[in-house]
């Protein structure tokens, strides 16, 4: 990557998330603002979905990263398909205790080693939650009613396709529903979110700001033919350094165009739909953005 045209020191485009190129866009920018709400009230669930490739494990990586989560003790797993008693065992893995036993020894070992002074107040993510059956999130439900006096020994935040929330709208789950202290979808971005993506990545990457790789109508091009998805366009914009490393020049809306074509060609993917999602209280959005140092 450290050819002279190219001018990159790291590859700015990989598909595997890495915190050194997160962009805080709009919808990041607003999906941290939920987040940051429920995380401070310290109790209950939290919830955010978005489509494949939307950003949310680089979302949660920064905000791990940062000063939401203070220095509660964090519990995080990837969900495969589990029953309640395999949640029960991923969530003691994830916090470091023994995963053998029943439910019973587990909801004991939780318990106890969850009201230790230096766990109060933990916090459980669980990522691809989609996968966790109805049972599996009520015994999620009633760790979260272990209580220290008036201090919720435990927070659950659950990442998830947008499967997720058909899920969630199970009759059968209406004490979690109750319990949703926010919820937030994140959406694709916007054609100038897009755009300053591109140019954030390229920027960490190490190619001057100044010196563009893409016409402006390139990125437009970008935008459309990604839908705003981060992974897609970190796929096309991989294929696109290919091309200006052997075209030598700056690409135009045409390269960009049959780059798109050629990728569809090769794994073509499905159009992509998000729900529309109720406004958020203006006020607690700018609060939070302005603790975030995002903008309002």
């Amino acid at each position: 990557m450290d050819d002279e045209h190219l001018k990159l020191d790291l590859p700015p485009f990989e598909m595997a998330p890495d915190a050194r190129f997160f962009y805080a866009a709009v919808p990041h920018q607003r999906a941290l603002a939920y987040l940051g709400f429920a995380l401070c009230k310290r109790q209950g669930f939290a919830v955010l979905t978005g489509e494949i490739g939307a950003g949310k494990t680089m979302l949660l990586d920064h905000l791990l990263g940062g000063s939401l989560t203070g220095r509660r003790k964090v519990g995080r797993f990837n969900a495969p398909r589990l029953d309640a008693l395999g949640a029960l065992r991923m969530t003691a893995g994830s916090f470091g205790l023994d995963r053998s036993g029943d439910q019973t020894e587990l909801h004991a070992r939780l318990d106890g080693a969850l009201r230790r002074p230096e766990a109060l107040g933990a916090l459980l993510i669980v990522d691809e939650a989609q996968n966790l059956s109805p049972e599996a999130l009520e015994e999620l439900r009633i760790l979260t009613n272990l209580q220290a006096g008036p201090t919720p020994l435990l927070q659950c935040l659950l990442v998830g396709q947008p499967q997720l929330r058909t899920l969630l709208a199970r009759p059968a789950l209406e004490q979690l529903r109750q319990r949703i202290a926010a919820a937030h979808h994140l959406v694709p971005l916007d054609a100038e979110d897009t755009r300053r993506y591109v140019a954030h990545r390229l920027a960490v990457a190490g190619r001057p700001e100044t010196d563009a790789l893409l016409e402006p109508e390139a990125l437009d091009v970008v935008h459309a033919a990604s839908g705003g998805v981060p992974r897609r366009i970190n796929r096309l914009c991989d294929r696109l350094l290919l091309l200006a490393l052997l075209e030598r020049r700056r690409l135009t809306a045409a390269d960009v165009a049959q780059a798109a074509r050629e990728l569809e060609a090769e794994l073509p993917a499905p159009a992509m739909t998000a729900p529309r999602l109720p406004e958020a209280p203006q006020q607690t959005l700018v609060h939070f953005r302005s603790r975030m140092g995002g903008r309002p």
